[in-house]
């Protein structure tokens, strides 16, 4: 997929021009070609139609044209990627830390209590990993509230949701390939997804959140970055509590996008 000259602007049904679609094509600083704003144009409008979109604080398509339209929040003007110590961008396929210093800051605090949709009972955080990295126990998205680890060290994901002191382990995979997620919608538990599909069920009861701003391929511990990740970063999501049709959606149509520009 190659970065275009001309301006496109995408319609509706309608004939009219579909507001969120118009005002996240209006930030980039590049012009996408047609064929980029019509997979814009289709995640976006494919999530408004499964309820997802409105439930959302941000949502990053780091496997962009660019480094500038990969740091986009796609949902709003709010939280643009602030890349610190030179995390390597790669053209459609996303975002990838060092294991040693490098990340972005989401510049969302998880820990905002109103200002955010994401609170202590009603969570949503995941991210997909397009890199196949051995296990690590690392973070590729995380803050002292939530936090999403693809692969650790024995080959299971590891979560945490309105926590701030441990993370919980679920089931093996291959590979950290793949879209991982947590749901929380009470104060009880969360549930585990890989994929779109529903894994398991974590026990683990609810915290106060504490102020904590969300850091991809790396986690923020108490203000200190730590426990970089080496794994590429092709999308990642932040929002209140999805049901399991909506992860469902979000997943596929994140997967529609990147499978077109080869980012999965």
């Amino acid at each position: 997929m190659q970065v275009g000259v001309s301006t496109w602007y995408p319609a509706d049904v309608t004939g009219g021009l579909d507001a969120d679609v118009a005002s996240f094509l209006a930030r980039l600083t590049t012009p996408p070609t047609t064929e980029r704003a019509s997979l814009y144009t289709t995640l976006i409008l494919s999530l408004k139609s499964a309820g997802v979109w409105s439930k959302l604080d941000a949502l990053w398509v780091m496997a962009a044209a660019d480094s500038q339209a990969a740091r986009l929040n796609l949902v709003s003007s709010s939280y643009t990627l602030t890349p610190v110590s030179n995390p390597v961008f790669t053209v459609d396929r996303g975002y990838q830390g060092d294991a040693s210093a490098s990340y972005l800051d989401t510049n969302m605090d998880t820990g905002a209590g109103g200002g955010v949709k994401i609170q202590r009972n009603s969570a949503f955080i995941g991210c997909y990993v397009n890199t196949a990295t051995t296990g690590a126990d690392v973070r590729e998205m995380g803050s002292r509230n939530f936090a999403v680890n693809l692969l650790n060290l024995t080959s299971g994901m590891s979560f945490r949701s309105s926590a701030t002191n441990s993370d919980s382990t679920v089931a093996t995979f291959a590979n950290s390939i793949g879209f991982g997620a947590t749901n929380r919608n009470n104060s009880a538990n969360h549930d585990i997804y890989k994929n779109g599909v529903y894994v398991e069920t974590l026990t683990r009861g609810s915290v106060i959140l504490s102020s904590s701003n969300c850091l991809i391929c790396a986690f923020n511990n108490n203000g200190v970055p730590s426990q970089f990740s080496a794994k590429r970063v092709a999308s990642a999501a932040i929002g209140q509590d999805l049901t399991a049709g909506e992860t469902l959606a979000l997943y596929n149509a994140i997967l529609s996008y990147l499978t077109a520009v080869g980012g999965n």
